[in-house]
């Protein structure tokens, strides 16, 4: 996974990266009970703000 642009895409990724191996219930949940994950695929940024593409 590749998250490229500012704070909020990196925290997407970061979420999805995590939602991908989670074994609980719904990944909804890692957000809506503030769960902590031990495992999430690998992903890398590129951090760009105030940029126009």
């Amino acid at each position: 996974m590749l998250a490229v642009g500012g704070g909020s895409v990196i925290d997407g990724v970061k979420f999805l990266a995590a939602a991908a191996l989670y074994e609980g219930g719904e990944p909804w949940d890692i957000l809506s009970k503030r769960l902590r994950s031990e495992k999430g695929l690998p992903f890398g940024t590129a951090y760009l703000t105030g940029h126009r593409f």
